[in-house]
C-alpha cells in the first residue's frame, strides 16, 4: 500500500502544534498564511496581542464561521526561531 505524502494528523483528536511543525520543511513559505492581519497598534489592546502571542488566532469566514487557528506566535518563533 503506497505510504502519503503527507502524513494524515490533521483533524486528528489532540494534534499538537509541535507534531505539526516538525513536517514542515519550509517555514518560510507560512508567513503570508501566519503573519499577523493588521499590524501591532491596531489590535486594541495588551491583552489581545498577548493571546495571539501565547494561544493563536481564530481564523473565521467572512460570514463569522471559525475555520481554524493559526499557531501561537511563542510557539512558531521557540520552533523555527528565524528561519520563518
Amino acid at each position: 500500500m503506497p505510504q502519503p505524502m503527507w502524513p494524515p494528523i490533521l483533524g486528528q483528536q489532540g494534534v499538537q502544534w509541535h507534531t505539526v511543525f516538525k513536517l514542515i520543511k519550509q517555514p518560510g513559505e507560512l508567513w503570508d498564511t501566519w503573519k499577523p492581519a493588521k499590524s501591532l497598534d491596531q489590535y486594541g489592546s495588551v491583552e489581545t496581542l498577548w493571546s495571539i502571542f501565547e494561544e493563536g488566532k481564530v481564523v473565521y469566514t467572512e460570514s463569522g464561521i471559525k475555520t481554524g487557528v493559526k499557531p501561537p506566535f511563542s510557539l512558531v518563533e521557540k520552533f523555527f526561531g528565524s528561519s520563518w
